[in-house]
């Protein structure tokens, strides 16, 4: 995965294709912005379903 900041300040992450089979085998991502300089609180987690209610599902920690 390609983590970056802009001179504007703008983050940029870029997922390549092993990243897609990764998170499609159910394992996610999770993202400390401020490894790129910005804010210590602020956290992504990037997550991967079929549908928007698998993605539900897991988040609650229920299988198919």
């Amino acid at each position: 995965m390609l983590r970056a900041r802009l001179d504007d300040g703008t983050f940029v992450l870029g997922i390549d294709a092993e990243n897609v089979r990764r998170l499609k085998r159910g394992q996610p991502i999770l993202i400390y912005i401020s490894e790129l300089g910005g804010a210590d609180d602020v956290r992504l987690f990037f997550l991967y379903g079929d549908t928007l209610q698998d993605i539900q599902n897991a988040l609650k920690g229920k299988k198919k």
